[in-house]
């Protein structure tokens, strides 16, 4: 069995599947019902408006506001 088989995609992300697992385990932990929809919110809410938030460029503030308006906060 090749290495790309052993691996599990969502979205054309690929995670290996006990990494998979880990992310199941923590969205239901936190209510959610679907990883992929978990996952969004994690990188989107908690990792890229946080790093954009430190930055004082228009692309960043434009790109936030963006995000802020659809939702996505930390």
């Amino acid at each position: 069995m090749s290495p790309d088989e052993e691996l599990v995609s969502i979205d054309g992300l690929r995670f290996k599947p006990y990494q998979m697992h880990c992310m199941e385990v923590l969205a239901r932990m936190e209510g959610y019902s679907n990883v992929k929809k978990w996952l969004n919110q994690k990188i989107i809410s908690h990792i890229i408006v946080p790093l954009l938030s430190g930055y004082s460029e228009d692309f960043s503030r434009e790109m936030l506001d963006k995000l802020r308006k659809n939702g996505y906060k930390n």
